[in-house]
């Protein structure tokens, strides 16, 4: 039982945890927290993204947290501001984000094609790629298209060297 005590002999997990309990005791209506789930072990992390996802809920409430878990943002985010090299390479919805965007993996990329592949990555076996849905047409029969998530946009615009 923590409760009993100090603060400064009890882990940071549950330091994270008593610090996150106290800003929603305060029942604002905007959270601002700095990786609020990192060094969170998975339980831990589900638990308190579960907590904030039902404070979202019953009413208007806006939390507004920075992370470099992408996996935070695919479970509760509506809106993502994406910042890249200090300037804001993305803000808008997180759906709108994610479904302009395939990955694409073949054995062989057109020539045609490959001024639209954003970070491009040949191996011996083939490439992967991340791709618009717009520009996916005309790639040969072998090729494998998979929906996008945050993590794969960001990851292939950053190898690419273009931001969204």
């Amino acid at each position: 039982n923590y409760r009993d005590y100090p603060i400064h002999q009890i882990s940071g997990g549950m330091k994270q945890r008593t610090a996150l309990a106290r800003a929603l005791a305060l029942d604002s209506k905007l959270l601002l927290m700095d990786e609020p789930a990192g060094g969170l072990d998975p339980a831990a992390r589900d638990e308190m993204l579960e907590i904030l996802r039902e404070y979202l809920i019953p009413e208007k409430r806006t939390v507004l947290f920075s992370t470099h878990i992408t996996g935070d943002l695919e479970r509760i985010a509506d809106c993502i501001v994406y910042i890249s090299n200090g300037a804001v390479s993305y803000c808008g919805d997180k759906e709108e984000l994610t479904s302009s965007y395939c990955v694409v993996r073949g054995e062989r990329l057109p020539e045609e094609k490959s001024a639209y592949a954003i970070g491009l990555r040949r191996s011996a076996v083939g490439y992967e790629c991340l791709m618009a849905l717009s520009h996916i047409g005309g790639l040969p029969a072998d090729t494998v298209t998979e929906a996008a998530a945050i993590g794969d946009v960001i990851v292939y615009m950053e190898r690419n060297g273009k931001y969204v």
